[in-house]
């Protein structure tokens, strides 16, 4: 039976304008840039995915938005169409392999599913299985469920993975470094790091200089980012 393909997905998004108060009812946000990363049936990236889409309701990208991830207005002016964009992808996925999305947090499918339904836009059939795969890290690394915004730089610091702050917020880097991510936790590697930040913990806990801020990492810095925000395992084998 052939394995499923594992198809990496991060979005970066803009806000909708602000005069447009209709739409912002019902979507503040839309998709500007998609990036994937392909893993093979051996754990390998073998191929990257990526596209600007071009905004429906906002004609600028808003000054925040082009700090986090450096996508300007230059960038999606001429970009296809969600619509579009998603029909490259899934012809990028291919029609007849059965695929499993994997994203870091549900907040993309939550993106994905609320636009293409206000926009009239089906999601292609083999995107149709996707993984919260933050939420299975921590079930697999076996980490307090009360800190539920582990980033995606601070669990890829746990497994050596050295993230490049400039490329940060670029969905394709992204994509690729989820994959990475990933892959341990595929092929079974995860195991030995596991333990081995589970003995580091209680040393620290031991030592009385492990705090709350250690546990949950950079929750209290991704919370002041998205206050900055403009409005806008099921580890299958």
């Amino acid at each position: 039976m052939q394995k499923a393909r594992r198809i990496v997905i991060d979005l970066e998004m803009n806000p909708v304008s602000k005069g447009l108060k209709t739409v912002r009812a019902n979507l503040s946000r839309e998709i500007i840039e998609i990036g994937a990363s392909m893993i093979d049936e051996q754990n390998k990236i073998v191929d990257e995915f990526h596209c600007f889409v071009k905004p429906d309701f906002n004609t600028c990208i808003v000054p925040f938005i082009t700090n986090l991830t450096g996508i300007s207005y230059c960038d999606v002016v001429s970009a296809v169409s969600l619509e579009k964009a998603l029909d490259q992808l899934e012809r990028w996925i291919e029609y007849d392999c059965e695929t499993l999305v994997y994203s870091w947090s549900s907040a993309d499918l939550q993106q994905m599913t609320k636009e293409c339904e206000y926009k009239g836009i089906h999601i292609p059939p083999n995107m149709a299985h996707w993984i919260d795969f933050q939420s299975e890290y921590y079930k697999v690394m076996d980490i307090d469920s009360t800190c539920r915004q582990l980033s995606l730089h601070k669990a890829a610091e746990q497994f050596g993975i050295i993230m490049d702050e400039r490329k940060a917020h670029s969905a394709l880097y992204d994509a690729k470094i989820t994959a990475e991510l990933l892959i341990p936790i595929l092929n079974g590697d995860y195991r030995e790091q596991r333990e081995y930040l589970r003995k580091t913990t209680e040393a620290e806990l031991e030592d009385h200089s492990f705090t709350l801020g250690d546990a949950c990492g950079n929750v209290l810095k991704q919370f002041l980012l998205q206050m900055q925000m403009p409005e806008g395992p099921v580890i299958a084998h």
